[in-house]
């Protein structure tokens, strides 16, 4: 049986194409497009013309791949920018329309769970609880973890695209827009734990783009041995990183080590959201890791046609 995957995000869609049999899942296709489907999504509540057409552009060459790998079965899912705009379902039918592929918005909640049920299958993990962080362009999901079981998880309204267009639009920020910015995170924090009873953990496992960026610019001494291998965030190291980018150009975060363009805009209210997180749960230590929202897309799929 060959399965399609799809996880269109605020900022791209991740594509796979497997091949599972009674052993295991085979990685037939793998593609990520950038779309930017959430862009302005935050300030204005509708989806923007242009990244409607690129993601129709996308789906166009998905669907030309499915039939000719012929695949059986797909499971697509949208998540925060079409959660939040008002003209998501509308679009929906016109992708479906125009592609036969019927995409699923799922909750914050369903977020968590997937994000979490893709990693706990796959990674090596502590022996004590531990926490996972997926940090989005719209939304951020949060689980609390024991052993290889879920034990809580939600989503924060919080992300690279949300931050950068509410409080990042001119760079470098003003500190007043900094402040906002980290004020918006601490109280959606709150909100999720009215008490602000945040369990502690010693170690958070990290998955998404903007985490594994952040990881590569932290790298003292890369190794190109250890290409590939899980990278370590130090709460120290990001909190100095913080400081030294909040004050930087465009030009100048452009020559940071490792810094990938497309982030350039984006990745300074990305790492004080992981800041303001490892805070709220008291670790000091983070691991990246590779397994996302689509590998547990992939582990629901087994499970419903095994």
């Amino acid at each position: 049986m060959q399965i399609a995957v799809i996880d269109l995000g605020t900022n791209s869609v991740r594509f796979d194409i497997q091949q599972w049999d009674t052993k295991r899942p085979i990685r037939l296709y793998r593609e990520k497009v950038m779309v930017k489907l959430g862009e302005g999504v935050f300030l204005r509540g509708r989806l923007d013309v242009q990244a409607k057409k690129r993601t129709l552009r996308a789906f166009l060459k998905f669907h030309r791949v499915m039939r000719r790998l012929k695949v059986d079965q797909v499971m697509a899912f949208g998540t925060s920018a079409l959660r939040e705009s008002r003209d998501s379902k509308e679009f929906l039918r016109l992708l479906q329309k125009k592609t036969g592929i019927r995409i699923r918005i799922i909750s914050g909640k369903e977020e968590a769970r997937l994000i979490a049920l893709g990693i706990l299958a796959h990674e090596r993990i502590p022996s004590k609880k531990f926490a996972l962080v997926d940090i989005g362009g719209g939304s951020t999901e949060i689980s609390l973890c024991q052993k290889r079981e879920m034990l809580e998880g939600d989503s924060l309204r919080l992300g690279t695209a949300r931050l950068q267009q509410l409080f990042l639009q001119k760079i470098p920020p003003s500190p007043q827009k900094i402040f906002q910015l980290r004020g918006l995170a601490w109280r959606e924090l709150r909100e999720m734990r009215p008490n602000y009873s945040w369990p502690q953990v010693s170690r958070i496992i990290g998955s998404s783009g903007t985490i594994r960026s952040l990881a590569r610019m932290l790298q003292k001494k890369p190794d190109r041995k250890k290409v590939g291998r899980k990278k370590t965030i130090d709460l120290k190291d990001l909190s100095k990183l913080i400081e030294r980018m909040s004050s930087m150009s465009r030009s100048q975060l452009l020559r940071v080590p490792q810094m990938e363009k497309k982030r350039v805009d984006s990745i300074l209210g990305g790492a004080i959201l992981l800041e303001e997180c490892m805070l709220a749960l008291g670790a000091r230590k983070l691991t990246t890791t590779e397994y996302t929202l689509r590998d547990g897309i992939l582990a629901e799929a087994i499970r419903k046609f095994a």
